[in-house]
């Protein structure tokens, strides 16, 4: 039977290991943005080094190489090049879609205001604090005025 110390501990790091799985798992919803730019800066920068400029195959098998040589990498990473672009395609569909969600999402959204004071939010002028909680679809939202914190959807 375990003591309570060695109870503790545990469930301690298994709170600590879900809490880190669950900010890793929603990343890229809080940032939707970053992860596909990154990548197709990634595979943008791949392609240029391999097919555009031959710095890879410069770097890789030197530039005094025979041609049996440079036909028999150029064979391996054609197919690297093609998952390569691969990626990229779907990574850009992703992107699209991102842009697409936070467009309608800005574009639906109706001015916030206070339930405390009356105040109304206006764009670009008055605007209220807007804090997403981590993991959820709800944000914390201050009021600059009388300072009233409250919850309300994304």
């Amino acid at each position: 039977m375990k003591s309570d110390k060695q109870a503790t501990e545990t469930t301690i790091r298994e709170d600590k290991e879900n809490e880190n799985s669950r900010e890793y798992r929603y990343y890229l919803e809080d940032h939707p943005f970053l992860g596909p730019l990154v990548t197709l800066l990634l595979g943008g920068l791949c392609l240029y080094s391999t097919i555009f400029s031959n710095i890879a195959r410069d770097l890789l098998i030197g530039g005094g190489a025979d041609q049996n040589l440079v036909f028999n990498f150029n064979r391996a990473t054609g197919w690297i090049i093609a998952f390569v672009v691969g990626i990229m395609f779907i990574t850009f569909i992703f992107l699209l879609l991102n842009i697409g969600d936070v467009s309608v999402r800005r574009i639906r959204r109706r001015p916030t205001s206070c339930p405390s004071c009356g105040l109304t939010e206006i764009p670009r002028s008055l605007q209220f604090k807007h804090v997403p909680v981590k993991s959820t679809d709800w944000e914390v939202v201050t009021c600059p005025q009388c300072e009233h914190t409250w919850h309300g959807r994304r």
